[in-house]
């Protein structure tokens, strides 16, 4: 069972369960051995966002989880295009270590039998892990401090930016 309300045309889902999303999506959380932890996720190939109830704790989780899939994920692409990519690099070469550390240990997750090499996840040395690249960390990075809604100095760049795009695309002038 699902219900559906639309933000920019594309439905935010919110799933009764795991195995309400789509089948590409429930393997890849699966693979990473994630069932009981992700509260949401967004599709880069719909645009859809969904939330995944039975992992939602409680009710405080629920716009942190919109706020992070929506407005860290799905948001800052749609705002960034084709320059998401260099948004990433730069927010990384910002990042402090003590945060690369943290989003790296939480998002590498063990190689079980038959699971593919994510995008943007290399291999440990040994092989028995799949490790997240710069651009994965950034993203997270940049997710979570959506849901924080806190504007750190990387997030104030990045409105900044959106600002000067407004401004250039309907030849608006505000402070």
């Amino acid at each position: 069972m699902k219900n559906e309300v639309s933000i920019d045309d594309k439905p935010l889902v919110l799933s009764v369960a795991l195995a309400d999303l789509p089948r590409g999506l429930m393997k890849d959380i699966k693979s990473r051995g994630a069932e009981g932890k992700v509260k949401g996720v967004f599709d880069p190939n719909t645009g859809e966002v969904w939330l995944i109830r039975q992992n939602i704790r409680n009710s405080a989780s629920v716009p942190e989880t919109i706020l992070h899939e929506s407005v860290g994920h799905k948001g800052l692409r749609i705002v960034f295009g084709d320059k998401y990519d260099n948004l990433l690099d730069n927010i990384y070469g910002q990042m402090y270590k003590a945060d690369i550390v943290r989003i790296k240990a939480k998002y590498t997750f063990e190689v079980k039998d038959g699971s593919k090499l994510p995008d943007n996840y290399t291999h440990s040395k040994d092989g028995k892990q799949y490790i997240p690249d710069a651009r994965v960390i950034a993203d997270e990075y940049l997710a979570q401090k959506a849901e924080e809604n806190n504007r750190p100095t990387y997030i104030q760049q990045a409105i900044a930016e959106v600002r000067d795009m407004i401004r250039r695309v309907f030849g608006l002038n505000y402070s």
